[in-house]
């Protein structure tokens, strides 16, 4: 999990905080033949308050929809922030799931030659 903190436009101290996520995917033999990971925002925190969040849009404004003393709130967050949190896998991430896929790819058609 990662934190990123700013002020808000009304000056208040806010962060978000986000954490990756792999899906896997399985054949019939356990195998992993594909895998995908996202990063999602998972939490705020609004004056020292955590609250459970998720990624939402609002009038073209990016941020963190949560709930707050019962209420649907939402966050906006800057842009600088969602573009880090969001940004594309590097390659050599990119190198190492093509090298998993591959692997589990090579395992399979062993088994099924088999």
């Amino acid at each position: 999990m990662k934190t990123y903190e700013f002020v808000t436009a009304k000056g208040t101290a806010a962060s978000v905080i986000a954490d990756e996520t792999t899906i896997e995917r399985k054949d019939d033999w356990g195998d992993v033949y594909s895998s995908k990971t996202e990063t999602r925002i998972v939490a705020v925190v609004v004056n020292g308050t955590r609250c459970e969040a998720t990624r939402g849009r609002v009038q073209g404004m990016d941020g963190a929809n949560f709930k707050f003393g019962g209420k649907q709130a939402f966050l906006p967050v800057p842009k600088n922030i969602m573009d880090e949190i969001f940004s594309a896998p590097k390659s050599s991430e990119v190198s190492a799931k093509l090298d998993a896929e591959l692997a589990a790819f090579n395992r399979y058609m062993d088994n099924e030659n088999n």
